[in-house]
């Protein structure tokens, strides 16, 4: 097995480990714990491991086209690491449990940018040169954003919060939401 196939596995095994272990924190409600904080900084290292796979694919990658969505995952996973580590920074040193907002959230609000232009890209791949139909993709975006905004990544759009909390929350579940939407259409 090579080096880069270990990598891919490697970071397969730890994302299920983590996945298991954010839905078992989802239901305990248990999410200020130091366990779970040392589980973001463990996060980050899953993700650079992904960013490296994204890297090695770029390299290998002959197509413009797949040569920018890979670049654009790699950034975007690395940038993402690096807001779980500042989250980190902030839960295991400055002993806060819910930094929000603070400096993780303009990578984690960056990251989407590359995501969503990396899965863009994917999708233009996936499509070809055919045109994507607005009336036909209508159905999976109204669904993606239902599914999003009602369930599974719902802002918290309080008037006791500020704007800023609000507006940065209801920026997450956009960018879930279009990312979503277009891994969605890609997958037609």
């Amino acid at each position: 097995m090579l080096a880069n196939q270990k990598t891919l596995v490697a970071t397969i095994a730890l994302f299920g480990l983590i996945a298991v272990f954010d839905l078992w924190l989802w239901f305990s409600g248990n999410r200020t714990s130091a366990l779970n904080y040392y589980v973001n900084l463990f996060n980050a290292v899953v993700f650079t491991l992904a960013a490296s796979i994204a890297l090695y694919a770029y390299q290998l990658a002959q197509d413009r086209a797949y040569r920018r969505m890979y670049l654009s995952w790699m950034l975007g996973l690395s940038i993402w690491a690096v807001g779980l580590m500042f989250w980190s920074y902030y839960n295991l040193i400055l002993k806060n449990p819910v930094p929000f907002p603070s400096v993780a959230d303009v990578f984690f609000i960056a990251y989407y940018g590359f995501m969503g232009y990396g899965t863009f890209q994917l999708l233009q791949i996936s499509k070809g040169h055919k045109k994507i139909s607005f009336v036909a993709s209508l159905p999976v975006v109204v669904i993606s954003f239902i599914l999003v905004f009602f369930l599974l990544n719902r802002p918290d759009l309080s008037s006791e919060l500020p704007f800023l909390q609000r507006t940065i929350g209801m920026g997450y579940s956009l960018g879930d939401a279009v990312i979503l939407s277009a891994s969605l259409l890609a997958l037609q």
